[in-house]
């Protein structure tokens, strides 16, 4: 479902699901996996797919750095739009009490197939920070209530220069087994395209999985 105003705002109700695999390699570095299906009208109509492999190299217990590739595929106006980007990010975590606190930094540099026609490039930052909250006592198995907000800017001669899009989500985390967590709850995303504005209300989950 959508709906268009006329000042040039288009609503969505669609649906998020992704899996992410993380695997050791050693006590500080990792490989990542990401399957993202998205789809609008909820489940009806597909939206995007993407696979995201990357890279983490921790710093020390509160920060790490990733390198990765993302291919993008986005169902629009009846033709596959394909981007592929590499990107470079830092992120960090603090704890404290119940809560934990993180955020991140990714910078990418994106290659976007125009209907088969030609291919644009442009480079864009992203900043996150949000917290995770357990509701009774700290340990592995106890749900987490999750919050974040995240920033996309284009960039133009190295600096942030104008805005892209906002995703704000919150909503519930918890370990199912061990190495298998459960994440799911509502994401707002606002997008800048063309001039006018489109805004998804979400319903998002991920399941992670960790293979050590």
């Amino acid at each position: 479902m959508s709906i268009s105003f006329s000042i040039g705002q288009e609503i969505q109700y669609n649906s998020w699901n992704s899996f992410f695999s993380d695997y050791s390699i050693t006590n500080s570095n990792s490989l990542r996996l990401e399957l993202h299906i998205r789809s609008k009208d909820f489940y009806k109509s597909k939206d995007q797919y993407l696979i995201r492999p990357s890279i983490t190299l921790k710093s020390d217990k509160n920060s790490y750095y990733s390198l990765g590739v993302t291919n993008l595929s986005t169902f629009k106006e009846k033709i596959w739009i394909n981007e592929r980007n590499i990107w470079q990010q830092f992120g960090f975590s603090l704890s404290k009490d119940k809560s934990n606190y993180f955020g991140r930094v990714r910078l990418e540099q994106r290659w976007i197939n125009n209907k088969g026609i030609s291919v644009n490039y442009n480079t864009r930052i992203r900043f996150r920070l949000g917290f995770e909250i357990f509701f009774n006592k700290k340990n592995m198995y106890d749900p987490k209530l999750v919050f974040f907000n995240e920033v996309f800017m284009i960039l133009k001669k190295g600096f942030p220069y104008y805005f892209n899009q906002n995703w704000t989500f919150i909503g519930i985390k918890k370990n199912i087994f061990k190495r298998y967590i459960f994440q799911t709850g509502f994401q707002r995303n606002s997008i800048l395209s063309s001039g006018n504005y489109i805004h998804k209300n979400i319903w998002s989950s991920t399941i992670f999985i960790s293979f050590n």
